[in-house]
């Protein structure tokens, strides 16, 4: 990531930017709801309404550039790690091949490469980007019903809980999925390029 810190620093202030206007958004709603339609207030609601509408644009135009530059900086990270991993490949000896699975290699390559492209391109920034979004609206449901606020706060630990369970689980049938498609790709390459 080294290499790509700029990016990344950009890429995050436009994530913080994206998160702001997105959290403004609901609030603008109740205004718009409470000070302008029920009060009957034809200038504030203009004013409201004009403020909603330019948020969401601004924030559809963070939400673009933050994914182009990301997944840019996945793209560059994927390429990068490729790269390492077949130049560490070229220094190994035969008796590491012949003890490695043609099709373990590749997936290594294809499959597990691709998956840290996708933690760095959405699980990261989507993480950071909810944490963002949750500190206003938290601090304005604090403020509107605290009640609720309490209720959600005692809630929601049992769920990171129950999430905590259910990712242990699937960390067992991924692994059980990547050996299963290892033997797939070395039972495909041995087919297709045996001597016919």
């Amino acid at each position: 990531y080294k290499p790509h810190s700029k990016k990344l620093i950009i890429a995050f202030l436009l994530l913080i930017f994206q998160g702001i206007c997105t959290a403004c958004l609901p609030i603008l709603t109740v205004n718009i709801i409470d000070t302008g339609i029920i009060s009957g207030n034809a200038k504030m609601l203009f004013i409201l309404a004009i403020s909603y509408a330019v948020i969401a644009i601004l924030s559809n135009v963070f939400t673009f550039y933050s994914n182009s530059v990301y997944n840019r900086i996945s793209g560059e990270v994927a390429l990068d790690l490729r790269k390492q991993i077949i130049a560490h490949l070229q220094s190994m000896d035969g008796e590491f091949f012949s003890k490695m699975k043609s099709g373990e290699i590749t997936s290594i390559i294809v499959n597990d490469v691709a998956n840290i492209q996708q933690l760095c391109s959405q699980t990261i920034f989507s993480v950071f980007l909810s944490f963002i979004r949750a500190i206003p609206l938290a601090l304005y449901m604090l403020f509107l019903s605290p009640l609720l606020f309490l209720i959600i706060v005692i809630v929601q630990p049992l769920f990171l809980i129950l999430q905590n369970r259910v990712a242990k689980r699937t960390q067992s049938e991924a692994k059980t999925m990547r050996d299963t498609y290892s033997q797939y790709n070395s039972f495909l390459q041995e087919y297709l390029y045996s001597p016919m």
